[in-house]
């Protein structure tokens, strides 16, 4: 199916379970539960809109929402199986995004109106991307749960960031990994997570090698914010 252009309405849900579904200059508006359970769909540039009254069913395939804004709104997400990614879309999910074990959610840049409660993957590794990510709500990490972030350089900002407007109620692994041969060394300094307050902490931290000293990981350094460095 191919919406290129204009609004195509569909009146009893919508199953994607084989081949590729494309929104690019257009919307797709499903009344009732949008059902993922297999294949592709792509929405690309700005004004492409998936819209679903019910909720986004993901089963399997992989859904990805990039090339200027491709929006998916619903009235909630549950990542069951497979995966989405955010390569400069934006969803918006009043009931918030489920990533349940078995799915991922990768984040290059983009943003996200709703509250995130992970408990698979949150990857904010795009190749050699710095991934920058708003999410417009709370983030609720479980203790099975995964956020994967990336160093780029040891300048400072060269690393993905996660900004949370609301609170960050943590647990589970963070991995930060080196990337391009980076290699950090004594005094750098990177701000990986901003939010309004942090509750808990990660129970497994994973950072990369260092070429001299060894990490310091800090909450609330400076306020709101998860930095490390090599001291």
């Amino acid at each position: 199916m191919r919406v290129l252009g204009g609004t195509l309405r569909l009146s009893a849900g919508f199953t994607q379970t084989l081949g590729t579904a494309v929104v690019n200059h257009g919307i797709l508006a499903v009344t009732g539960t949008f059902q993922m359970n297999g294949g592709t769909v792509s929405v690309s540039e700005s004004g492409s809109e998936i819209q679903a009254t019910g909720p986004f069913q993901q089963d399997g395939g992989s859904v990805v929402l990039d090339g200027g804004f491709g929006q998916l709104t619903a009235a909630s997400v549950n990542l069951a199986r497979g995966s989405l990614t955010l390569f400069g879309g934006i969803l918006y999910a009043v009931g918030g995004v489920t990533i349940q074990p078995g799915a991922t959610l990768y984040g290059g840049y983009g943003n996200i109106h709703g509250d995130v409660f992970n408990s698979g993957i949150f990857d904010m590794i795009q190749g050699s991307l710095l991934a920058s990510l708003y999410i417009t709500g709370n983030y609720t990490q479980a203790e099975n749960a995964t956020l994967r972030m990336g160093l780029n350089g040891r300048a400072a900002g060269a690393n993905g960031q996660l900004t949370v407007s609301g609170n960050a109620y943590l647990a589970g692994t963070l991995t930060v990994e080196a990337l391009n041969g980076t290699l950090p060394l004594q005094g750098d300094w990177f701000r990986l997570i901003h939010v309004g307050q942090f509750v808990g902490a990660f129970t497994t931290v994973l950072l990369p090698s260092v070429g001299s000293g060894h990490w310091l990981l800090a909450y609330n350094s400076p306020e709101g914010w998860l930095s490390i460095t090599v001291i």
